[in-house]
């Protein structure tokens, strides 16, 4: 196994500890925040519309917007199928919402 696999292993193990990822790409000068990528294990039942954990609700962002996607981080790096929703901050009404 080369150096570089072994890098990207260790990289993705580490990400499959934390459920929630943080922020995508970078900030403009505005105040306005970047969209945030949350990510989870698909529920052993119900699905990614079952998910209700209140601490995955930043903000007081409410329950939904999941939908089945695919991530290397799962599964030990192996990748695999997860739920994910973006949330995003709505600088006019000062909320984030997922989208």
């Amino acid at each position: 196994m080369t150096t570089s696999r072994i890098k990207k292993i260790s990289i993705a193990a580490a990400l499959a500890a934390v459920p929630v990822l943080g922020l995508i790409g970078t900030s403009p000068a505005s105040a306005v925040p970047n969209a945030a990528l949350q990510q989870v294990g698909v529920p052993a039942v119900g699905g990614c519309a079952s998910i209700n954990d209140p601490s995955l609700n930043w903000a007081g962002v409410p329950y939904g917007g999941w939908g089945l996607s695919w991530a290397q981080w799962i599964n030990n790096g192996a990748g695999g199928q997860v739920c994910s929703r973006v949330l995003v901050f709505d600088a006019s009404a000062v909320d984030w919402y997922p989208r």
